[in-house]
């Protein structure tokens, strides 16, 4: 494939116009490098609000990175996929100690908490979304909001990027569209295989009379696990638990969902969720 970049972490940009399209964290932290080195960049995004996820992430905090003091190798497993394709990069291109340096040179102190997860000292998602705008604009990367990228067609030696009205060439595009369908459309339409996205990190919807009541109830350490699916269920996971007006939630249900997705997708999210509290 020509200039597709299907990650965020560019290595190296070459003199020109880059598109880049989704104005979520990897958007504009490819727009933000690209830019950085000398690209004329636009950043196309389907909406007027940018960064919506990361407002919303962590609780409202925004959890940035993981522990940049652990190894490399303890950092990937945390991952539920993809935990070999993104080892070499964190190790040699950018790793979360980069990461953590690169907030705090935009003026973002971080703190780390006891279970890794890393957050700004404010507290505040804001905080995050707004060093990566303001970054975005002292680099001199071009905001389009409202402006969805519709085709992405090769142009000579590089694309020819539309969207709506407005039309782009561009010596390299990213696709930075997480689970937006159109992404993967764009993707496939230029060649590429996506492979099919299924649900993960969600909570779990139950209906028991054992639950009645309880909501906003938090157990820190539960062990909770799916029984009873038609094909072989995931095995067990451990942490914090939160009961809500819809059944079961917090790290222990999110992280079953997780590192799980495509065994309770093939189980058609159906079965009985055991959780012990004790």
């Amino acid at each position: 494939m020509r200039r597709v970049l299907l990650i965020a972490m560019a290595a190296s940009v070459r003199a020109g116009r880059v598109v880049v399209v989704g104005g979520g964290a990897s958007g504009f932290f490819a727009a933000i490098t690209a830019a950085r080195r000398g690209a004329e960049t636009i950043l196309v995004e389907a909406t007027q609000k940018p960064l919506k996820k990361v407002l919303a992430s962590g609780g409202g905090r925004c959890n940035v990175i993981h522990d940049p003091t652990m190894a490399v190798t303890d950092i990937v497993e945390r991952y539920p996929r993809g935990r070999r394709e993104i080892r070499g990069p964190f190790t040699s291109l950018f790793g979360p100690d980069d990461m953590r340096r690169w907030f705090e040179a935009e003026g973002v102190e971080l703190k780390t908490e006891a279970d890794g997860r890393v957050f700004p000292v404010t507290d505040d998602s804001q905080t995050v979304a707004d060093a990566l705008r303001n970054a975005a604009h002292k680099a001199g990367v071009l905001f389009k909001g409202g402006a969805a990228a519709t085709t992405i067609d090769v142009a000579g030696d590089g694309f020819a990027v539309k969207t709506g009205d407005d039309a782009y060439d561009a010596a390299a595009v990213v696709l930075a569209t997480g689970s937006a369908p159109g992404g993967y459309a764009l993707a496939k339409a230029l060649g590429h295989e996506p492979v099919k996205p299924c649900p993960s990190l969600f909570s779990f919807r139950v209906k028991s009379p054992v639950l009645e009541g309880l909501a906003g109830l938090s157990v820190p350490d539960a062990r909770v696990e799916l029984k009873g699916a038609k094909k072989k269920p995931p095995p067990p996971t451990r942490g914090p638990l939160l009961v809500t007006h819809r059944g079961l939630s917090g790290p222990a249900a999110l992280r079953l969902s997780a590192f799980k997705a495509r065994e309770l997708q093939d189980c058609g999210y159906k079965g009985t969720l055991v959780a012990d509290l004790l």
